[in-house]
């Protein structure tokens, strides 16, 4: 039995379905009407079929989205705010500090890029425009392109993805690490 049982919501799976469309068609249009996949009629019966499928699937979700053990995303939200959870955080970047060298006086950007060149590797982009120091350094922060828990080693950020005259991007002097 498929809909709604003592046992919850039990969905039809493809081949009840085509089943109950060939009952039902054939119950119409008389039993010896061709249904098979090579017939117009048994290929329209085969497209229908499959859309009704998937809105199956999708009713079978539906219950799924007031169980907190299995709802994900804004159905977990919607039920932990009946029970007065705060809702959570939206994705963050990571953020950090970096350490960057050049010529004395050039300009970095607000949102110029580098990446770790090492495979998965994160690429961040510095979150405030920033001019190179005396020293031929300045540290600005950056944070990641993605969201996420990301991490970048020490020394790790250095290939130039937005280059820019007189800048070098030698290292960070710290982690980038989660965090808004």
């Amino acid at each position: 039995m498929s809909g709604v049982t003592p046992e919850g919501f039990v969905s039809k799976s493809l081949a009840e379905i085509i089943d109950d469309l060939d009952s039902a068609l054939r119950s119409e249009l008389g039993e010896s009407i061709r249904l098979d996949a090579s017939s117009v009629l048994g290929q329209v019966r085969g497209a229908v079929a499959i859309e009704l499928a998937e809105i199956w699937q999708a009713l079978a979700e539906i219950p799924e989205g007031f169980d907190p053990d299995v709802a994900v995303g804004a159905q977990l939200d919607s039920i932990v705010a009946l029970v007065g959870v705060e809702p959570r955080e939206p994705a963050a970047p990571s953020t950090g500090t970096l350490t960057l060298s050049g010529t004395p006086g050039a300009v970095v950007p607000q949102g110029a890029r580098a990446r770790d060149p090492s495979a998965g590797g994160i690429t961040v982009e510095t979150t405030a425009p920033a001019t190179i120091g005396g020293g031929g350094t300045i540290d600005v922060a950056a944070q990641s392109v993605e969201t996420g828990p990301l991490e970048a080693a020490a020394g790790a950020v250095t290939e130039i993805v937005t280059p820019y005259a007189g800048l070098v991007w030698r290292h960070e002097r710290r982690r980038v690490h989660a965090g808004p």
